[in-house]
């Protein structure tokens, strides 16, 4: 990532600019939708509980696992959280 959206601040690749925009002057529709949105109207994260701050921060063997195994974790439970309707389309065939 190597350029700085001027509107939000985010992190981007220069390849990933609108097309028509100069690499001098690259707009980006993914982070902010180009001047739609500001850094300034973009909520900041919120500090993280204590527990999982010390497993993201701390120097305990449990907290260098944990960071070892972060994408692991988030993979593992990146679909826990989709909600969709099944629809049986016969045998061996389910659409989402």
């Amino acid at each position: 990532m190597d350029v700085e959206c001027k509107y939000c601040r985010a992190l981007r690749f220069v390849a990933e600019r609108k097309v028509g925009s100069s690499e001098a002057n690259p707009v980006f529709s993914n982070c902010c939708q180009g001047e739609k949105l500001t850094a300034q109207q973009i909520p900041l994260l919120q500090d993280p509980p204590s527990f999982l701050r010390e497993l993201l921060t701390g120097s305990t063997p449990r907290d260098k696992v944990f960071r070892k195994n972060i994408v692991k974790y988030n993979n593992a439970l990146c679909m826990a959280l989709v909600h969709t309707n099944w629809v049986n389309r016969g045998a061996g065939t389910v659409k989402l």
